[in-house]
């Protein structure tokens, strides 16, 4: 009926602008566009000044990827009335998606302000405050979207972003549920839900989301890749590869199929041709931190390490998605290999215990360039073990919001080091021991820990929150069965955590518990130093044991092998004459592993 009363009135008047213009609205509402944007043009000739003519059909054409036309519209619709909330915030959108990110964000506040009720703009500069880490304001604007108009999906969407980046999992969870129930056909929402999943390991629920936003974006590079990322987690290999290549074929420019594709193939051991892809992505994107840092992770896995380093830097880069370092808020400059004489300089604490405690290596070096002062921040697990460290002046222990360390000349994180310092293969400081056991802590322990036997210490878990964890970690304390037939050891149980309770029901008669005790690491120094031997699995007591130059075995997963234990040796660089690796083989299980390492215990205790 609607429509065909507008088609009366355009009978009776054809030059009245305002009824074309109303006919088009209604046949964009009814996805009729190519007439929809006949009726905008018509509207527009006769009425040049008509500038909710000019924004529709920027809208329309912005549907069709005609981005240069719609942006003329918009700004066209702008000269005319300045105050035009809508061609603001669709102008805003355009330039947003062109990555003039500064420029959409100033339309929105432009849409806002001359509509404060314009909850699709609130919506947009929520969304676009959130992929900046403005996290406060983001949230702010979308709850007010969505006071504004509750049943606006997008909003609902984006929430659950801002949500899940500050591990509100669950809230987040309900918004994407609820933007979903709003707009079943939102594919932004159940492949965003999918990556929330799959964080939560919950990667069955988090396939179904995935293929469900391919079904209704099939052309989407975006969820292709997200699709091969949760298949690849779940061990299906081929079916994540084709994923990739098929997010490749359909945006053969984003470089994230093509570093997906790479990390698949790294994983497999495909090294050339994981290269040649981190390569292309670099190529296409030069800047794209997780294609750098990726091939940093190949190279450096290789030996290569004076262009790995260099692209390890990419760790913490600004656009880097859950990036493992977060630069300080500092009011002096990150070192960059400047001179250092008569200079100061902070180590600031990045990502796991292990690596701070293999890369403080690098600290006395500063002192040999130069340098007055140096001071290390780092987690207060670590303190009393690193007040032990040569050429370290201060040792502050600090929680991950602290910023006060006082005037200095320079910061630096302490995984830059080898970079700064030119560090390759042959000249890694291995001055071992570089960390020491305090006296008092080991008179602590000392009658804790028995004597007469091998003193072997175990570690068969690590962190539960490292990605690859379901592959690093044993199952169980049961997978080191073939160990208790050994006679003349006595194993001590290092494992903190959940799993230190495995160990409290080990019947074995020559064991210890004392992971549970454990209060920080200089306790679990203290420990390794009165032991015959470690065995453990690719977590942080392991370089702990080798910064104390005590003997290590560490058994090494085939999936996704640390970089840092470099391809198929049994001995590390890092920690020269005292650390063997014992290195799964293909898909074979840890059972033939443990029992490798059974048999050279045998050999050890002969």
């Amino acid at each position: 009926l609607a429509e065909a009363l507008w088609h009366q009135a355009i009978a009776l008047d054809p030059q009245e602008a305002q009824a074309h213009f109303n006919l088009g609205r209604l046949f964009f509402r009814r996805q009729r566009y190519d007439e929809a944007e006949s009726r905008y043009r018509h509207a527009i000739a006769l009425d040049p000044r008509n500038a909710g003519a000019h924004t529709n059909l920027g809208i329309v054409l912005s549907r069709r990827h005609q981005y240069d036309e719609a942006e003329r519209c918009y700004r066209t619709a702008l000269a005319i009335d300045g105050d035009n909330s809508a061609a603001h915030c669709n102008l805003g959108v355009l330039l947003a998606r062109r990555g003039h990110d500064a420029a959409a964000e100033s339309c929105y506040r432009h849409a806002i302000a001359s509509d404060p009720r314009n909850y699709e703009a609130q919506s947009n500069l929520g969304a676009l405050l959130a992929r900046h880490g403005v996290l406060d304001e983001a949230e702010q604007r979308l709850c007010q979207a969505i006071a504004l108009e509750p049943r606006h999906s997008a909003a609902h969407c984006n929430l659950a972003l801002v949500l899940a980046t500050r591990g509100k999992s669950d809230e987040a969870e309900r918004s994407y549920r609820l933007a979903i129930e709003l707009a079943p056909d939102r594919a932004e929402a159940y492949t965003n839900l999918g990556l929330l999943l799959e964080r939560l390991n919950r990667d069955e629920e988090a396939e179904r989301m995935q293929r469900q936003a391919l079904c209704l974006n099939p052309t989407s590079a975006e969820i292709y890749s997200n699709l091969g990322n949760v298949l690849a987690k779940r061990g299906c290999d081929t079916e994540a590869e084709q994923c990739y290549r098929e997010a490749i074929a359909l945006s053969p420019l984003s470089p994230s199929g093509l570093t997906n594709l790479g990390s698949l193939l790294a994983a497999r051991g495909k090294d050339s041709e994981a290269e040649t892809c981190f390569r292309q992505a670099i190529a296409a994107a030069p800047e794209h931190p997780l294609s750098r840092l990726n091939l940093g992770y190949l190279l450096l896995g290789q030996g290569r390490l004076a262009e790995g380093w260099a692209l390890h830097e990419a760790r913490y880069a600004p656009n880097l998605a859950n990036r493992p370092a977060i630069p300080p808020s500092l009011p002096f400059a990150q070192w960059q290999g400047e001179p250092l004489q008569g200079k100061s300089v902070v180590i600031w604490p990045e990502q796991g215990y292990g690596d701070e405690i293999q890369f403080c290596r690098f600290a006395p070096l500063l002192k040999e360039q130069g340098a007055a002062t140096v001071t290390l921040v780092c987690k207060p697990a670590l303190a009393p073990l690193m007040e032990t460290l040569d050429g370290i002046d201060r040792v502050i222990a600090a929680d991950p919001a602290f910023t006060e360390v006082g005037a200095h000349d320079y910061w630096t994180f302490p995984m830059s080091l080898p970079l700064r310092c030119n560090a390759d293969l042959s000249n890694i400081p291995t001055r071992i021991p570089y960390l020491h056991a305090l006296p008092d802590r080991i008179a602590r322990w000392s009658a804790r820990i028995p004597h007469g036997n091998k003193r072997v210490g175990l570690v068969w878990r690590g962190n539960a929150r490292n990605p690859n964890d379901a592959h690093r970690s044993l199952p169980s304390l049961a997978t080191l069965t073939p160990l208790w037939s050994l006679q003349q050891v006595h194993f001590v149980s290092l494992q903190t955590g959940p799993a230190a309770s495995e160990a409290r029901d080990q019947a074995r008669q020559a064991y210890s518990e004392l992971g549970s005790e454990i209060a920080d690491f200089a306790d679990t120094a203290a420990i390794v130093q009165q032991l015959d031997l470690l065995v453990c699995v690719d977590t942080a007591i392991a370089h702990l044991a080798g910064a104390l130059g005590k003997p290590c075995w560490v058994l090494l997963p085939a999936h996704k092998t640390d970089w840092r234990w470099l391809r198929n040796r049994e001995d590390s660089p890092w920690y020269p004459a005292t650390m063997r690796l014992f290195r799964q083989r293909g898909a074979e299980s840890w059972d033939s592993v443990i029992e490798s390492v059974a048999s050279a215990l045998k050999t050890w205790l002969a």
